[in-house]
C-alpha cells in the first residue's frame, strides 16, 4: 500500500474545530465534583486550545493528520506559567518534568490528563497479543499521577508504541515529499517475511490448480499438521505429496513448510476449499462477461443424481464469444445446483434462480434446452412453459442428440432387430469374467486374421449412446470367429454346467440365420447415421445445420428403402459367406395357417423373405421417427428461413412478418415494411455464396447495414442444439465424487469441476491472492 493510500485526504465533517482554536486562551478548572478516574471533566473549557491532543482522540488518522502536516510537531504544550490542576484525593498534580524526559508525552487540558501523542495519532486501534483495544494514554486519559514514571516506563517499551514512532518519522518524510511506502519502511524483516511468504504461497495455489485440472483427489487418510521431508506411514494425500515432491528442489519451499506458523501454513482443507471457491469465481465470472457482452445466450440443464444420492442439476449457457476476433458459438459449463424440488415449476425456480444471482443479463435470453422428460419439455407445467412466463423469447428446442436417439431405440423395436441386440449384449455379459476373456483372448490369439486387428475385448452394449451402439455392433462383428471358437471350446471342455449350458445358449442364437442377417442390417444403418450423431454433438453447431444433416441421413434412408432389393442383396451375399463357414442352414423358417407372433411371408426366396420382414420395416420405422423426432426443430426454423434464400425460391412475406412480431420487441425498428425491405436486401446479399448455417453468415453481415437481420442471425445462431456439454459435465462428476469422496461440499465440487472443465480459462494467481486476502488474515501477505 503506498503512504499516500494510507494518509488520504478527509472530508471536513465540522468547521467549527477549527474556528475554536486560540492559542493564548486557559482552560477553566475542571468540576470540583469531577472524578479523575472518568474519560473527560464534567465541565469543559470555555476556550479551547489549538490543537490540544483531547480534540483528537478517538479520531481516524485521515481526520487528523491531513488535516495539519506535521501536526504531531503541532500538539499543544502548556506554557511554563501553566498550572496544572491537583487531584482531589492525594493532591497529586502532573510534572512539568515529565514532558521533558518523555518526549511523546502530550497533556490536554480539555481531559486533564496525558496522552502519547503518537499512539493517538497514529495508532491503529489495537495494540499486543491478540490485537486488544487500546486503553490509557492512547483512547482514555491517564491521570493517576503517583503511578505515572513507571507506567510511562512500561508505555515506552510497548510494540505499537514503536510502530506509532516509526509511522510519525514516516509522515514526516512524506511532508518533505519522501514518499516511500510505508510497510516497507516500518520493518525490513517484514518485509522480507511478506515477500519470502508470498513466494512460498503461490506454489501452494499451482498445486491446487494442479490438482484441480487434473481431477485429482487432494485429500487423504490423515492431511493434518506440518508437511514433513519425510514420507509418512498413511496416505495423506496428493496435494500434501506433491508439496513435499516440490519442496525437494525448492528450498524457500521447505523451509516455509517447516518453519511457518502452525496457525499460517495455509495448507489446511479450509484453506483449499477457500482457493477453490476462489477459482470458480475466477473462471465464473470470465464465462458471465462473455455471455453478457455477446447479448444473446440460451440455457441449457440436465439433471442427475450424483454418488451420494443429491440431485445435481447441470446449468450451462450457449453463446457467441469474439475473443479471437472472428464469432465463434461457446457452450460452457456454469455450476452445479443441488435440487430436492424436481417438478418443473421447481426446477424452473432453481434454473432462474442461479442466472439472476450469478448476474447474467437474462434479457438476453433467447433459447432454453432440455431432454424430452415432461417435468422439462411440458407444455403447461415443464421448466420450458415455467421459463417462457418470464422471458417468452426463450424459445425450447429438445435436445438434438436426444431426439436422434429416440429415433434409434423406435426404430430397434422391430423384434428381430431387437432381439440380436439382447443376443449382443449377453455375449458381453458372459465374456465379462476373467476366466472367460481369458478365453475369448486366446481364441484371438489363436485366429491369424484377428491377430492384426487392434481391437481385443468385447464393448458394452448402451441403449442410450448411438456411438457406443455403432462400436459395439462392429467390434462383435470384427471378432464374431473368436467368439464362436471361445464359445464352443467352453461348451465341449469346460466342467461348469452353468457356463457351458450358457455357452451353448449362445451358440444357438447365434448361428440362426435371422440373427447374422439382424446383425448386419444393424452395422449397415449404424455406420450410415455415426457421422450425424457425432456431428450433432459438437458445440460449434446451429440448429440449422444440425435439421440439414437429419434431413440428410432420412433421404439416404429413404434412397436405401427405394432400392432395397439391390442394397439387401449385397449384405445377404455376406451373410450367406457367414453361414457357409458355420454351418448354418440358410432357410426360412416355416409357415404356421394361424400364427399371429410370427412372420408369414409367401415367397419362394430366402432373400426376399429376410428383406420383408427386417430391412424394409427397419428402414421405414427409423425413417418414420426421424422425421417425426426432428418435426419441432423444423418447426422453430420455419419463421427463420426467411433470412436464407437457399431453403425457398421466394421470399415468404408471412413467414417474415411473423418473426418480426415475434421479435419486434429486440428490433431497431417498428415497422414491418422496413423489416421485410431490409430482409429483401440481405437476400441479394447472399446470392451466390456458400453459406451453410447462421454462424457463417454472420461472418459477412455487416451489423450497421443490417442492424436487425444481423441481431436475428445471433438469436438463431445461439438456439440449443444439444445438452451434450451438460452430459460431458455428469462425467467429470462421476470422476469427481466417487464413493471414497461422497461427502464433498457443493462449493468444493463446483470449484474443482470448473477448474477440471474449462481447462482454457486461465486462473490468475495474483487475482487469487487478492481475493484471499481481502479478507482479514492472521498474517496479510498483500502489504505493499
Amino acid at each position: 500500500m503506498d503512504i499516500r493510500t494510507f494518509f488520504k485526504k478527509p472530508r471536513l465533517e465540522n468547521d467549527e474545530i477549527e474556528n475554536s482554536f486560540n492559542n493564548q486562551s486557559q482552560p477553566t478548572e475542571p468540576a470540583r465534583n469531577a472524578s479523575p478516574e472518568t474519560n473527560v471533566s464534567v465541565s469543559l473549557p470555555e476556550i479551547v486550545h489549538q490543537h490540544d491532543i483531547g480534540l483528537y482522540v478517538n479520531k481516524p488518522a485521515t481526520e487528523t493528520i491531513d488535516l495539519f502536516p506535521g501536526l504531531q510537531n503541532l500538539i499543544w504544550t502548556p506554557p511554563e506559567d501553566y498550572k496544572f490542576p491537583v487531584s482531589e484525593k492525594r493532591n497529586l498534580k502532573f510534572q512539568r518534568s515529565w514532558l521533558l524526559k518523555y518526549k511523546w508525552l502530550a497533556y490536554s487540558a480539555i481531559m486533564n490528563g496525558v496522552f502519547c501523542k503518537y499512539c493517538v495519532l497514529f495508532s491503529v486501534g489495537g495494540g499486543g497479543i491478540g490485537h486488544q483495544k487500546l486503553g490509557l494514554l492512547v483512547k482514555k486519559p491517564f491521570t493517576n499521577w503517583k503511578k505515572a514514571l513507571e507506567s510511562f516506563s512500561y508505555h515506552n517499551s510497548l510494540e505499537y508504541h514503536k510502530t506509532s514512532l516509526l509511522k510519525s518519522n514516516m509522515r514526516a518524510e512524506i511532508d518533505n515529499q519522501n514518499i516511500l511506502p510505508v510497510d516497507l519502511q516500518i520493518s525490513e524483516q517484514q518485509l522480507n517475511f511478506i515477500n519470502e511468504s508470498k513466494k512460498c504461497l503461490i506454489p501452494i495455489i499451482e498445486t491446487l490448480i494442479l490438482c484441480g485440472r487434473q481431477g485429482l483427489a487432494l485429500r487423504g487418510s490423515n492431511d493434518s499438521g506440518r508437511i514433513t521431508s519425510e514420507e509418512p506411514l498413511t496416505n495423506d494425500g496428493n496435494f500434501r505429496a506433491l508439496l513435499r515432491y516440490r519442496a525437494k528442489t525448492d528450498d524457500q519451499l521447505n523451509t516455509f513448510l517447516q518453519n511457518s506458523s502452525k496457525n499460517a501454513m495455509y495448507i489446511s482443507n479450509r484453506i483449499q476449499n477457500e482457493f477453490i471457491v476462489i477459482f470458480h469465481n475466477l473462471i465464473q465470472k470470465q464465462i458471465i462477461e462473455r455471455v453478457n457482452k455477446s447479448q444473446a445466450f440460451s440455457v441449457t440443464a440436465d439433471e442427475t443424481a450424483d454418488i451420494a444420492g443429491i440431485e445435481q442439476v447441470s446449468i450451462c449457457v450457449r453463446y457467441l464469444n469474439n475473443d479471437d476476433a472472428k464469432l465463434k458459438i461457446r457452450e460452457d459449463f456454469l455450476c452445479f445446483v443441488p435440487v430436492a424440488d424436481v417438478t418443473g415449476k421447481g426446477l424452473s425456480n432453481v434454473i432462474l434462480d442461479f442466472l439472476e444471482y450469478s448476474g447474467i443479463d437474462c434479457a438476453y435470453l433467447f433459447g432454453q434446452g432440455y431432454d424430452g422428460a415432461s417435468t422439462m419439455s411440458g407444455e403447461f407445467h415443464g421448466v420450458q412453459a415455467y421459463i417462457r412466463e418470464k422471458y417468452h423469447l426463450a424459445l425450447y428446442s429438445h435436445c438434438a442428440a436426444h431426439s436422434f436417439n429416440l429415433a434409434v431405440s423406435a426404430a430397434c423395436s422391430i423384434p428381430q432387430i431387437r432381439n440380436c441386440l439382447g443376443t449382443v449384449q449377453s455375449i458381453y455379459n458372459f465374456f465379462n469374467t476373467p476366466k472367460r476373456q481369458i478365453a475369448l483372448h486366446d481364441a484371438i490369439q489363436n485366429n491369424e486374421t484377428l491377430l492384426q486387428e487392434k481391437k481385443k475385448k468385447l464393448k458394452k452394449y448402451c441403449a442410450t449412446r448411438w456411438v457406443q451402439q455403432h462400436e459395439s455392433i462392429g467390434t462383435y462383428i470384427d471378432l464374431q470367429p473368436a467368439v464362436i471358437d471361445a464359445l464352443e471350446n467352453i461348451s465341449s471342455t469346460w466342467t461348469d454346467s452353468k457356463t457351458t449350458s450358457g455357452s451353448f445358449q449362445l451358440l444357438s442364437a447365434i448361428k440362426t440365420l435371422e440373427f447374422q442377417v439382424s446383425i448386419h442390417v444393424l452395422h449397415s444403418v449404424h455406420a450410415l447415421a455415426l457421422s450425424l450423431s457425432r456431428v450433432l454433438q459438437t458445440e460449434n453447431q446451429d440448429l440449422v445445420e444440425a435439421v440439414k444433416l437429419a434431413d440428410a441421413a432420412k433421404h439416404e434412408l429413404e434412397e436405401r428403402r427405394q432400392y432395397s432389393t439391390e442394397n439387401f442383396n449385397k449384405i445377404f451375399v455376406t451373410v450367406e459367406d457367414i453361414c457357409k463357414k458355420y454351418n448354418i442352414p440358410v432357410t426360412k423358417p416355416r409357415l404356421v395357417s394361424r400364427q399371429t407372433n410370427r412372420s408369414n411371408i409367401i415367397t419362394d426366396s430366402v432373400a426376399d423373405y429376410y428383406k420383408i420382414i427386417i430391412y424394409i420395416p427397419y428402414h421405414d420405422l427409423f425413417i418414420t421417427h426421424l422425421q417425426d423426432r426432428f418435426l419441432k426443430h423444423r418447426n422453430i426454423l420455419s419463421n427463420f428461413s426467411c433470412l436464407f434464400p437457399i431453403e425457398t425460391t421466394s421470399l415468404d412475406k408471412v413467414a417474415c412478418k411473423t418473426l418480426f412480431e415475434t421479435y419486434s420487441s429486440i428490433l431497431h425498428d417498428d415497422s414491418p415494411e422496413i423489416w421485410i425491405s431490409e430482409v429483401e436486401i440481405w437476400r441479394r446479399r447472399l446470392v451466390g455464396k456458400n453459406i451453410r448455417n447462421a454462424l457463417d453468415a454472420l461472418d459477412i453481415c455487416n451489423a450497421d447495414a443490417f442492424p436487425n437481420v444481423h441481431k436475428m442471425l445471433r438469436v438463431m445462431s445461439v438456439l440449443p442444439v444439444t445438452t451434450t456439454t451438460n452430459e460431458r459435465s455428469f462425467s467429470t462428476l462421476r470422476r469427481l465424487k466417487t464413493y471414497l469422496r461422497s461427502t464433498m461440499g457443493e462449493d468444493r465440487l463446483n470449484g474443482l469441476a470448473s477448474l477440471n472443465i474449462h481447462r482454457d480459462i486461465n486462473v490468475d494467481i495474483n487475482q487469487a491472492l487478492n481475493q484471499f486476502f481481502s479478507v482479514p488474515r492472521r498474517v496479510n501477505l498483500l502489504k505493499k
